[in-house]
Formats: C-alpha cells, sequence, structure tokens
C-alpha cells in the first residue's frame, strides 16, 4: 500500500471519529415548574429557562436550549394539597407552590422526555 493510500484511510478514520464526537445536546435530568417559568436541569449540569405565559396547557420551545414542550396540568391530589394551595393563593402566594403537570420534553433527535411536577418523592 502506498503512502498516499495510507493518508487517504487515516483522514478517512479521524472523519468518522469526528462524526461520532459531534456534538451531542445533553439530554433532560430534571424539571422546576411554577405559574410562570419552566426551568430544566440538563445532564451536563446546564440549565434552561422558558417563560410560561397565558393559560394552561403550555406549549412551547425553550430557547436556551431548543427543547420542545408540553406542560398539562393534572387534576386531582390530596386534599391537604387542595387546601394549601387555597390559601397559599388567597394568601397571593401562588408561585411559590409548584402546580401539579405533567411534563414532556422533545429534544430535536425526536426523543420525548417524560416529568412531573411537583416531583415525586420516593419512600
Amino acid at each position: 500500500m502506498g503512502s498516499d493510500m495510507r493518508f487517504g484511510i487515516v483522514i478517512v478514520l479521524f472523519g468518522l471519529a469526528g462524526c461520532s464526537l459531534a456534538a451531542v445536546a445533553p439530554q433532560p435530568v430534571d424539571t422546576r415548574l411554577s405559574r410562570s417559568a419552566l426551568t430544566v436541569g440538563l445532564a451536563d449540569g446546564s440549565m434552561c429557562r422558558g417563560d410560561l405565559a397565558g393559560v394552561a396547557p403550555w406549549v412551547g420551545t425553550l430557547p436556551d436550549c431548543g427543547l420542545a414542550y408540553v406542560v398539562t396540568p393534572t387534576a386531582g391530589g390530596s386534599p391537604i394539597r387542595l387546601g394549601f394551595e387555597a390559601l397559599v393563593s388567597a394568601a397571593r402566594l401562588g408561585d411559590y407552590v409548584a402546580p401539579m403537570a405533567e411534563i414532556a420534553l422533545t429534544d430535536q433527535a425526536g426523543r420525548v422526555f417524560a416529568f412531573a411536577s411537583p416531583v415525586l418523592l420516593e419512600d
């Protein structure tokens, strides 16, 4: 094999290695939801945030990370939570209590990541 052919093979191999190392967007690992914003924590430690406006369900794209989101409120909850929400709402502190909702995030590759708000604690 000539040196030109070996050099060509090396270039092709480095090119293929570069393709596999191409920047892959970090996947979402957690979410925080308030009545005015959705914050997403990513696997690389970074965060992206989007303001929520209008009436739920909220649908849009987080500008900092390009994730599409759908936030759908869920009904129900324990009587204690419902009473607490009523008190907090009456005190105009509603943004300090995370709304109950299902959150679906879709990345640019079409992968869907599902989260719940508030975060459910495991036993």
